[in-house]
């Protein structure tokens, strides 16, 4: 199963959509292109539903979507050949920090509700089987610091008093892949990829601890906040702002239908779009993107796609202690007022 597209690929839709031409703003025309770095369907999968459902057709607006690899995506956003990207909020306010002036527009997951810690098979199976197993200490596969990923996991090793050295291994697929192989103990990973989700369907992990109810979050002292977000140039949105008004009520009702809807309806719906229909060709891939897509439904799109201001300063107070380079939470250029702008959101219908 491809995870990434490799290069910028359209997605075609019932309508005609937008081309990558530029407009009299910064973005390509007088639609919303909105380009993400996967085709997991917490990252991608609401706005590829609202294209197939015509969500956007019914608020007034053409929407496209592609998919690009790894940083392509953020880069053909600041590039203005797209509207939005998305990414860990932690990322995006580091691009404010760096001289881009965004506005976050979405939460696209977040709240930690869908965090599980995994090993092998063959490796332990609860808290305790880990604590007494690993005791002379472990390794986790993690992502680079400042993604919520490797956040969660310094964490997490706090709360629970694990001694894990922290390996970067980068994305996702490559992380099972180490885990699975021995290469290292233990990911920390919502189980919403659908490599994970997979893994998890045949029996190749084991699910260690399972942070998806609130309760538990609670009890492990885990913060609330938005981990991932949608987000674009300010200057471009605020030159689109009817378009974006009009994204912004297709975004709703698409995620009113992603929590509604039976996972494998949602999955026959995205996969009706050409870009990601080719990054799941077979029954298998299929099967993996409808468990990707039930284990996301905690926390995909989370409050709804609001961004509250205390959740965002949850975020920022909780990153400080994420090891990122140069990470000042006080710092007014990741302020809630100076990145998040709500006005589309709430002029939305």
């Amino acid at each position: 199963m491809k995870q990434f597209a490799r290069g910028l690929v359209a997605a075609s839709a019932a309508v005609a959509l937008v081309g990558c031409g530029t407009s009299s703003g910064q973005g390509p025309g007088d639609g919303i292109t909105v380009v993400t770095a996967s085709s997991n369907p917490t990252i991608s999968g609401t706005v590829a539903l609202g294209i197939a459902k015509g969500t956007f057709d019914e608020a007034g607006v053409e929407v496209n979507l592609e998919l690009g690899e790894g940083s392509q995506a953020v880069n053909t956003m600041v590039a203005g050949r797209a509207d939005l990207t998305e990414s860990s909020a932690t990322s995006a306010s580091s691009l404010e920090v760096g001289g881009k002036d965004i506005s976050a527009v979405w939460a696209s997951a977040g709240g930690g509700l869908g965090l599980k810690l995994f090993t092998a098979a063959d490796g332990p199976k609860t808290v305790e089987e880990f604590e007494t197993e690993l005791a002379d200490g472990c390794s986790a596969g993690v992502t680079a610091p400042g993604s919520s990923g490797y956040g969660y996991m310094l964490l997490l090793k706090e709360e629970l008093g694990l001694d894990c050295e922290l390996v970067e291994l980068g994305d996702t697929a490559q992380i099972l892949g180490a885990m699975i192989s021995g290469r290292v103990d233990t990911m920390l990973s919502t189980s919403d990829d659908p490599a994970l989700a997979a893994a998890v369907q045949a029996g190749e992990v084991n699910i260690v601890l399972d942070m998806a109810k609130r309760e538990r979050i609670t009890e492990l002292g885990i913060p609330q906040f938005p981990d991932r977000i949608f987000f674009g140039l300010k200057r471009n949105l605020d030159g689109k702002r009817d378009a974006m008004v009009a994204f912004a009520s297709g975004m709703k009702e698409a995620a009113n239908l992603y929590a509604s809807m039976d996972a494998e309806e949602i999955a026959d719906a995205i996969l009706s779009i050409e870009v990601l229909a080719t990054e799941f060709p077979t029954d298998e891939d299929r099967t993996g993107l409808i468990a990707s897509i039930k284990e996301s439904k905690p926390f995909v799109n989370w409050t709804d796609g609001h961004i509250a201001e205390k959740d965002w300063n949850n975020l920022l107070s909780a990153a400080a202690d994420w090891e990122i380079d140069g990470f000042d939470a006080a710092d007014p250029k990741r302020s809630y007022a100076n990145i998040v702008d709500m006005s589309f959101y709430n002029a939305a219908e």
